[in-house]
């Protein structure tokens, strides 16, 4: 028979496991930002860059990133590589500027996809 409890730590699996899912998103959601950096700061498709980095960084950090959950633990993992990819986008927002492209390229390209890497292998033992 299950309990009130055991339904509460389902209930708690399923949002924990969403709220992953987004943040799992949020790496590939540069081309929203594209035109508006270009507009705003007077750049060119170089802003590119700042995805290439994303993604190099993602394949780079992906192994040690999956050993991670073994020594932590799946939500000391999921915590960290949230508040490292929150921290990163404060970083961005607050000091990317038209004479600093390359801070772009290290706040979003490198510190968002070590957030989002860390959080990949997560899912795994929420299955």
């Amino acid at each position: 028979m299950i309990t009130g409890t055991h339904t509460r730590n389902r209930w708690t699996v399923i949002v924990e496991a969403l709220i992953i899912q987004i943040v799992l998103g949020t790496g590939y959601t540069f081309s929203l930002f594209v035109k508006p950096l270009e507009s705003e700061f007077g750049w060119n498709r170089t802003t590119q860059w700042g995805f290439y980095f994303a993604l190099a960084t993602f394949a780079i950090t992906m192994i040690p990133a999956e050993r991670l959950p073994d020594r932590l633990g799946p939500r000391g993992v999921a915590s960290i590589g949230g508040l490292l990819l929150g921290v990163a986008f404060l970083l961005s927002a607050a000091l990317v500027s038209a004479s600093r492209p390359w801070v772009l390229y290290i706040t979003y390209g490198k510190s968002v996809e070590w957030g989002s890497d860390s959080v990949t292998f997560v899912r795994s033992p929420l299955r």
